[in-house]
């Protein structure tokens, strides 16, 4: 199924080799409540590893099954969370005080760890259009002592301009090749396409002057990674895209042409995260600035 991306990803038979194989369980320690130290000796038994690019993530080595049952998973001192779905909030820096929007925010794993990164101040709207995912998001609202945060159910797409927002999170719904096997027709990276370039759009006309979006998938298919972020950069004169500093990880850049298609260079301060290269699933990150 990943024959098709051949031509952009390196070491191409490694990578499926990893991706076949690739089942890591890993948590973020929730400090708005707890500390990495005081879980490291809770969670002993775990075998818990500290990863290098986040301070309070660790990969679970030992009993992975398990730690979704424990005390410290129920009382919400811990999120079960995905190594590469970190990424957007420590690329986005949301900080005290200011008035964040997560527009695809359920089941809310970036949106508690931004929370805990604005240490419940300022304020998140966190939005979603899907009852069932917002079921989830206002259960791990509440699990984890989010008290800055409001929920909102919009289409992403026509989110209300009524206030406009410091930072913006867009982790798009995507075909998701990064985190499954599962065989995905073209298609429906065209249909989602169209969607990611709507939402990514109403994210920077519903930001401030300076302020940044952050546009994020977990999939490997250009079409909804850098043709959706030259198309909007086509479109918004006053949008440029920044170059993405994450210390302790490895990652690839964007890539200018895929088949018979070409990106404008600027796409190569977006970032590609692989299971061989960066030790994450499979992921996609563009960060803007508005001027």
């Amino acid at each position: 199924m990943f024959e098709k991306y051949k031509t952009i990803i390196p070491d191409f038979e490694k990578f499926i080799e990893c991706i076949k194989t690739f089942d890591t369980v890993s948590i973020r320690v929730n400090t708005l409540k707890t500390n990495p130290k005081e879980i490291e000796k809770a969670l002993n038994e775990f075998c818990l590893e500290k990863v290098k690019w986040f301070k309070n993530a660790y990969v679970v080595k030992q009993n992975k099954e398990l730690i979704p049952k424990t005390l410290e998973h129920i009382l919400g001192y811990i999120y079960v969370q995905r190594l590469e779905s970190m990424l957007p909030p420590l690329v986005l820096k949301p900080k005290k005080h200011e008035l964040i929007l997560d527009l695809c925010a359920a089941p809310g794993s970036k949106t508690t760890q931004m929370a805990e990164m604005m240490k419940n101040t300022g304020r998140i709207i966190a939005n979603d259009i899907k009852e069932k995912r917002l079921r989830a998001l206002f259960s791990n609202l509440e699990r984890m002592g989010v008290i800055n945060t409001s929920v909102t159910k919009y289409d992403g797409r026509k989110f209300p301009d009524i206030v406009k927002f410091d930072k913006i999170l867009v982790d798009a719904p995507c075909t998701a090749e990064g985190t499954s096997l599962k065989e995905r027709k073209f298609y429906e990276s065209k249909k989602l396409h169209y969607k990611q370039v709507k939402l990514l759009e109403r994210a920077l006309i519903l930001c401030k002057e300076h302020g940044i979006v952050v546009y994020s998938t977990c999939t490997f298919s250009p079409i909804e990674n850098e043709f959706v972020v030259a198309k909007v950069l086509k479109r918004f004169e006053n949008v440029k895209l920044e170059k993405i500093k994450i210390k302790g990880i490895k990652y690839e850049q964007g890539i200018t042409q895929w088949k018979n298609i070409e990106f404008p260079e600027e796409v190569k301060k977006c970032c590609r995260f692989y299971p061989h290269i960066s030790g994450t699933g499979g992921f996609f990150v563009a960060k803007f600035r508005k001027y």
